[in-house]
């Protein structure tokens, strides 16, 4: 990155010429070979399934749980 934009700065008068009139083609060419692609990646996408299973990520849902398994385990042990 530093390399491209020195070599803009060898190839320009003054930062106010690109300012005023923009790249030409040939430097927007060599940035773009250099750079790549002035955009940016999309944002991955979490699936139906991530999304609901997220939203028990916590300490308060394992403390609701815990007293159901608790009364799981002792119906299932007061029946037999």
């Amino acid at each position: 990155m530093q390399e491209v934009i020195e070599n803009l700065t060898a190839q320009t008068t003054t930062v106010d010429d690109h300012l005023k009139t923009g790249l030409s083609n040939v430097e927007a060419t060599n940035i773009f070979e250099h750079v790549g692609p002035n955009a940016l990646e999309p944002p991955v996408k979490k699936s139906i399934w991530e999304l609901w299973l997220q939203q028990f990520d916590g300490k308060i849902y394992l403390f609701l749980l815990l007293p159901i398994y608790y009364v799981c385990v002792l119906l299932m042990h007061t029946n037999h």
